[in-house]
């Protein structure tokens, strides 16, 4: 089963590859900038930190939390 998944990951991997290679050969060396990738691009970023902020904001929320349990417990 291991196997069959490994294949398949590196038959991805290869036609992915190839993908790229082809797309810059057709550029002429050069990687084109389109709108579509600056979008996706942009939705990475924002994926980052808005997942970043979530985990600031509850890892503020547990700290504030245990201060004040610690606070009723010494009342």
């Amino acid at each position: 089963m291991k196997t069959g998944i490994r294949n398949d990951r590196t038959n991805f991997i290869a036609v992915v590859r190839s993908h790229i290679i082809s797309s810059i050969r057709q550029a002429g060396g050069v990687v084109e900038f389109s709108i579509a990738n600056f979008l996706v691009l942009m939705a990475f970023v924002l994926l980052v930190t808005v997942t970043g902020g979530v985990a600031y904001l509850t890892a503020v929320e547990w700290r504030d939390r245990r201060r004040l349990d610690k606070a009723k417990r010494k009342k």
